[in-house]
C-alpha cells in the first residue's frame, strides 16, 4: 500500500490531479492464521484520461514487482483485475461553463 502511494507523489506530474487510495482490505479469518489471500480494493481518480492510465498501468507493474521482491513463485504473484465500477473522467467544455456561470452571475450576482 505504501508503494502505491509513490505513483501519486513520484511518477505523476504535480500539475496534474491523481489520487490512489486503498479503501478495503480483506484477508484472513482470525487473527493468529496468516491467511493464503489478501484483496486491495482500489479506487482511482484523475482529471486526464492519460493520467488514469500511468495510474493503472504503475499499480500493475507494482504489484507485480513487490511479489517479486517477496521472492513469491509465478504462481502467487498478485492479481490486478480491471475495476467493477469506473467514474469516466470529468471533462467541462469550456463553452458551456462560461454560459453556466454567466446565468449563474446574472442570477446571484457576482462572487465576493
Amino acid at each position: 500500500m505504501v508503494a502505491l502511494q509513490q505513483l501519486v507523489s513520484r511518477e505523476k506530474s504535480p500539475l496534474e490531479a491523481g489520487v490512489v487510495t486503498v479503501g478495503s482490505i480483506h484477508g484472513g479469518t482470525k487473527n493468529n492464521i496468516i491467511p493464503d489471500q489478501v484483496e486491495l480494493l482500489l479506487t482511482v481518480r484523475s482529471n486526464n484520461e492519460a493520467v488514469r492510465a500511468q495510474l493503472l498501468d504503475g499499480i500493475r507493474r507494482i504489484a507485480q514487482n513487490m511479489g517479486h521482491v517477496a521472492g513469491l513463485p509465478e504462481d502467487k504473484l498478485p492479481e490486478v483485475h480491471p475495476p467493477e465500477e469506473s467514474t469516466p473522467v470529468t471533462s467541462n467544455d469550456p463553452e458551456t461553463a462560461r454560459r453556466v456561470k454567466a446565468a449563474l452571475v446574472a442570477g446571484l450576482g457576482p462572487m465576493r
